[in-house]
């Protein structure tokens, strides 16, 4: 892991933090108003419990689509679609130290910077292949209007910190994913009942279950990228914000390429497991600069 922060952020001898404990004390008992700290670092909570509701909510929507029938779906697209990135942006804003957004903001941003991404990626169009479209002008288009509406939050809300930025990334990131996931799945699904007089699930289910590596963690890493070039003034957001678009079009190439659902599937979660790590580096550099290390201190010079 240490090898991999310093390669994509120049941060060496980044401090260890044991996640065993951090992640376990998340499942602890407490009130409300309660924070448990663990090195001087605010512990998640809410988000544990943000998944279980809305996984409950997806299921009672799911069986509410059987018995209801397609007016009931597109309500379930909304909610199996949010389950991980409703969930993992209450994570990344639990554990900013210094909430300078709160929820109300929160939730305009979210709107009109999903809705800004979206406008972006609409007035962009190369007129090539379906292939070459979706396997590498798409990711570059998406990931473009991300990052750009991303700095344009960070500018003016005046983030400073890795975790704020991170927030941030993956709050717009997590609105982009939602409304792309509800028009894929809404489309399918309702093409499924055409054909065969039953909706599609198909990609709902998929994208709702591998929704962890996807644009809302792709943001992530342009918010942070931003901060950390911001406050260093230097171009390590290239290699963060390159790695969100390989990423991005690996995941693309896979969809296109019509394998067997075996082996695609297969392709997914090995894609999924591969991210892992840049979840954590998310997360080691956010909580090493929220501990007040001054990382200018520790970056190449």
């Amino acid at each position: 892991m240490d090898k991999i922060i310093y390669f994509f952020t120049g941060i060496k001898n980044i401090e260890k933090f044991d996640y065993k404990i951090f992640f376990s004390k998340s499942f602890t008992n407490r009130n409300k108003k309660e924070i448990i700290y663990f090195d001087n670092l605010p512990i998640p909570y809410l988000w544990t419990r943000v998944f279980l509701f809305m996984l409950g909510l997806s299921l009672v929507s799911f069986l509410n689509t059987i018995y209801v029938g397609v007016y009931a779906f597109p309500w379930l697209t909304l909610i199996a679609a949010s389950v991980i990135p409703m969930t993992f942006t209450v994570f990344f804003y639990e554990i900013m130290k210094d909430k300078i957004i709160g929820i109300g903001k929160a939730i305009i941003i979210f709107f009109i910077a999903t809705t800004l991404s979206l406008f972006i990626v609409g007035q962009i169009n190369f007129g090539v292949s379906d292939f070459v479209d979706t396997v590498m002008i798409a990711p570059l288009i998406e990931e473009f209007a991300k990052m750009f509406t991303i700095y344009i939050v960070i500018k003016n809300v005046k983030a400073k910190k890795v975790s704020q930025g991170v927030f941030i990334g993956f709050l717009v990131g997590a609105g982009f994913q939602i409304a792309e996931t509800m028009g894929y799945a809404t489309i399918w699904g309702i093409n499924g009942l055409i054909r065969s007089q039953s909706i599609d699930y198909t990609v709902l289910f998929r994208r709702s279950a591998h929704a962890f590596m996807s644009h809302a963690l792709f943001g992530a890493l342009h918010g942070m990228g931003i901060i950390l070039s911001i406050r260093l003034k230097n171009n390590v957001w290239i290699k963060i914000s390159l790695l969100a678009l390989v990423s991005h079009m690996a995941w693309n190439f896979v969809a296109v390429m019509m394998l067997p659902s075996f082996f695609e599937e297969s392709l997914f979660i090995l894609i999924d497991l591969l991210f892992i790590p840049c979840f954590f580096m998310l997360l080691n550099v956010s909580l090493y600069d929220d501990k007040s290390v001054i990382i200018e201190d520790v970056m190449i010079n």
